[in-house]
């Protein structure tokens, strides 16, 4: 996808300055936008995969409502502010108008929540036990354990091939999605993430310490489907 560059100082001055809201909030909202070090203007992006790819390299199809927690721990929430998540780069983009964006610099921002159309909120931030580079996305936190999603997305091209006889590879693009689970013990000090998969056995060794209460719970819902919803019910149940 082609993005056209527009001139960074301006585009990012009036995207920063439009429709400023006349709210006491207006002040702290724009100066904390203006701490982010932006790549610059853009217009043009387009959600939506092209004909003949599966998947998207966008967490959403469309601009969402979300909030930022600045790297000096200012939220901005802004209603006017929609978002989008780009999962093979990490970057978070930010739009007014949902046609010019600017890309937010990933040291200037340490946190953020995005609501998809339904309404369900995803939160990401960064755990350096997990990956210091990437945000990681919020499956459940408590005052005891944290369990956290790394989204690792591919892109696999078309790669079909076929002799009039026999056929191989796929006739679509595609963006895959890999997912890398792991818990925290916040309740430990210094403590490392620990992975896991989404297995029985996996998840056990990840808790280590919580060993009794993971058994009671398998137990407690052992015909149960282990995915992220388990886990995720998994990690408040250890948490109350």
């Amino acid at each position: 996808m082609k993005h056209l560059f527009l001139l960074a100082t301006a585009a990012t001055l009036s995207f920063l300055s439009a429709n400023a809201q006349s709210d006491a909030n207006t002040t702290v909202i724009q100066g904390a936008f203006q701490e982010f070090n932006s790549n610059g203007g853009r217009t043009g992006v387009d959600f939506h995969a092209p004909e003949a790819t599966i998947g998207s390299p966008y967490l959403f199809d469309k601009w969402v409502k979300g909030t930022v927690v600045t790297a000096t721990d200012t939220v901005v929430a802004n209603p006017g502010y929609r978002f989008n998540y780009n999962k093979m780069t990490g970057v978070l983009l930010v739009t007014q108008d949902q046609q010019t964006y600017i890309a937010l610099d990933k040291g200037s921002f340490k946190a953020f929540t995005l609501s998809d159309p339904l309404g369900n909120l995803h939160s990401f931030e960064v755990v350096r036990s997990v990956n210091p580079n990437s945000f990681v996305e919020v499956v459940t936190k408590g005052n005891k354990y944290a369990i956290y999603k790394l989204i690792k997305t591919k892109y696999k091209k078309a790669d079909y091939r076929t002799d009039g006889l026999t056929e191989s590879g796929d006739k679509e693009n595609q963006y895959i999605d890999e997912f890398e689970y792991y818990v925290v013990n916040v309740s430990a000090k210094a403590a490392p993430a620990a992975k896991f998969s989404l297995k029985k056995k996996s998840i056990k060794e990840a808790f280590g310490a919580g060993g009794p209460n993971v058994d009671a719970y398998f137990a407690q819902h052992k015909d149960d489907d282990i995915n992220e919803a388990f886990v995720k019910e998994l990690g408040e149940y250890l948490n109350q």
